[in-house]
């Protein structure tokens, strides 16, 4: 391998989308006979720890654009997984709320992520992992921070 596909090879972008294409591929696996899928599992997993909050609460916590956010919701409403309200001080506000389907599905969602946290650090030592947590919030610090113009 020559010195250009080498760097090529170690690129943090590729590196990353390996990563999320595989995490993807092995929720997709994991929780197949759950009904999920791993576009649902953000949304799912913010909802666990914050029943009742708000489509753009989820926007702003994930990062990702209002639209993809409004097209998980609908797919997870129709399958049964959460029920939207309409907010009483804003009615284009919309609180989001578990089912208890979706509460029969938590231990499977929750394994499938811990399983794919154990494929990927079973060989770290703390040190290591700490050096890879602090390098990739610093990577999301920067990008957020370019995203919102302070970094030009």
């Amino acid at each position: 391998m020559n010195e250009q596909e080498n760097k090529a090879k170690r690129s943090i972008g590729r590196m990353i989308s390996i990563l999320h294409r595989q995490a993807q591929a092995h929720h997709n696996h994991n929780l197949k006979d759950c009904g999920i899928n791993a576009k649902d599992l953000p949304i799912l997993l913010y909802l666990y720890h914050h029943d009742g909050s708000t489509q753009d609460a989820i926007v702003g916590f994930l990062n990702i654009d209002k639209a993809a956010v409004t097209r998980t919701v609908q797919s997870l409403e129709e399958r049964g997984f959460i029920i939207r309200h309409k907010a009483v001080e804003d009615r284009r506000c919309n609180h989001l709320h578990l089912t208890d389907q979706a509460r029969l599905v938590e231990k499977d969602v929750r394994d499938s992520v811990r399983s794919w946290n154990a494929l990927l650090t079973e060989s770290m030592n703390m040190q290591t992992l700490n050096i890879i947590i602090n390098g990739l919030e610093a990577m999301v610090d920067k990008v957020e921070a370019d995203k919102k113009g302070v970094l030009k």
